[in-house]
């Protein structure tokens, strides 16, 4: 019985007497023919390069794709649950090994065995059908979930805490990189994931006012043309306290730009010291019905959260970029809830709404089951958040909220006593003194403080015959001559 239950399990890609799946099944396979050798940890060759290179004439491939996949294949050495599965079935093709190698190399490479296994057990299930015809994550999806997942792991696994410090930028931290070329030139920004969604609405409510594209809006914002201050409201998700309150210290989400941090969290929250957030509860969003066609802003930030991209299968637009699409049409008495609010891109809300495919959705696992006339369907997982973080098996936040807060005021009392330290140093310039506090301060919390000492300065006067030294007059002469000396001067 367990064998035959087993059977009705797959994923989508794997659709018994579906000619074009075993086709695609078919590529997968000559690719784990081509790479998986290097799954293999005790697979080595004398020369990387000659290798890659005879890989490169054989297959037509370039460098940089047989690099990636050479990569992505040596990661299942350090995943091997992951690897026991795609050794079995080939689920997985280059481009999403290649996905899930790029994320777990943000971590470093001093990863623990506890890190590892965990990720490891992370993708098995993900890749482990749990029912039939199951979508397979796409690459897009693959990489946000693992980012999501990976995010938590500051509370359930033990990084060393002072190399990430290291490579992390502080949470306050702005940064631009400006670039120049022959005929375009520009910056980037850089920065914490509140202050990056703050200026994305910020620059789409500029955009709405002057009836402008958000490029437009934001070369207005940056050359100065924007007069006023526009009012902006950004969506972030939180735990809330049984009396309605945010959770102290607790990683916010914010849709498009990702979570932040416990340092990003405090950043946060000096951010809108001024203008505290008013908190909206999901749960009332949920259950609340309008009368009219438009749904309310609450509705919208309710859908994003849940759906995460558009629903069409495959398509991975994101939800806060999508329309907003009465599944039982406004017109045919369908209501103006959540439960009857999906999120489509243009394209596919245009072809339910020509009556081209239909969708239903499963209350019970939140899929969304796509009809089409030909009397097929296909299943669509939504990606938003609300899905993993409240669900059967974990109904509140899956977060260890009390180790969030310990870490926020942890961060924050290593932040207080580092900015008393400089306090100190500005009353009293004793360098010394600052200097040996600060690595005391840092070696305690086992943190770097990203706020450097004011450099000394240093004021040369001119030269004063009576105090000795060189005469102007001779110094005028020697630069005259090395002037003269230097080749690329005349």
């Amino acid at each position: 019985m367990m064998e035959k239950d087993q059977v009705k399990r797959y994923f989508r890609t794997q659709r018994p007497g579906d000619a074009r799946a075993e086709l695609a099944q078919r590529k997968r396979d000559i690719d784990f023919e081509l790479y998986s050798p290097w799954a293999d940890p005790t697979y080595i060759v004398d020369d990387f390069e000659l290798e890659v290179t005879g890989i490169q004439e054989a297959t037509g491939e370039s460098k940089a794709t047989v690099e990636k996949a050479i990569f992505a294949y040596r990661r299942l050495a350090d995943l091997p649950w992951l690897r026991a599965i795609q050794e079995s079935t080939r689920l997985l093709d280059v481009k999403r090994l290649v996905a899930i190698d790029n994320v777990v190399a943000e971590l470093g490479p001093e990863l623990s065995a506890e890190v590892l296994g965990t990720i490891d057990e992370y993708l098995a299930a993900m890749f482990t059908p749990k029912k039939a015809d199951q979508p397979l994550v796409a690459p897009r999806a693959l990489t946000r979930r693992l980012h999501r997942f990976i995010a938590k792991l500051d509370e359930r696994v033990g990084f060393n805490q002072r190399k990430r410090d290291e490579r992390d930028k502080p949470a306050g931290k702005f940064t631009l990189y400006e670039f120049s070329g022959a005929k375009r030139s520009g910056l980037t920004v850089e920065c914490d994931n509140a202050t990056s969604a703050l200026m994305a609405e910020y620059r789409r409510q500029v955009a709405r006012e002057h009836k402008l594209t958000e490029a437009e809006a934001a070369q207005l914002i940056l050359t100065g043309g924007v007069h006023g201050q526009p009012r902006v409201t950004i969506f972030g998700y939180a735990p809330v306290t049984p009396s309605g309150e945010v959770v102290p210290g607790a990683s916010v989400f914010f849709p498009g730009h990702g979570w932040t941090d416990a340092a990003g969290t405090a950043a946060l929250d000096e951010l809108t010291e001024g203008n505290p957030p008013r908190v909206v509860n999901l749960d009332a969003v949920a259950a609340h019905a309008i009368d009219g066609y438009v749904p309310s802003a609450n509705m919208r930030a309710y859908a994003v959260a849940r759906d995460g991209v558009c629903l069409w299968p495959g398509c991975q637009r994101p939800a806060e970029k999508c329309q907003l699409d009465h599944r039982v049409p406004y017109d045919e008495g369908g209501a103006t809830t959540p439960s009857n609010l999906y999120s489509l891109c243009a394209t596919h809300h245009n072809l339910k709404t020509d009556r081209r495919a239909y969708y239903v959705p499963d209350p019970v696992t939140g899929d969304v089951v796509w009809l089409f006339g030909d009397g097929t369907y296909a299943l669509a997982e939504p990606e938003g958040f609300i899905g993993e973080q409240l669900n059967q098996r974990n109904p509140r936040w899956n977060i260890n909220l009390d180790a969030r807060r310990r870490e926020r005021d942890r961060v924050t009392t290593f932040y207080a006593r580092g900015h008393k330290i400089l306090d100190e140093f500005d009353a009293t310039g004793n360098r010394a003194a600052c200097e040996s506090a600060l690595d005391a301060l840092e070696a305690e919390f086992k943190m770097r403080f990203p706020f450097e000492i004011p450099p000394e300065m240093y004021y040369e006067h001119p030269w004063n015959p009576e105090e000795g030294g060189e005469p102007l007059a001779d110094y005028e002469a020697r630069i005259a001559r090395l002037i003269a000396s230097d080749p690329f001067g005349r």
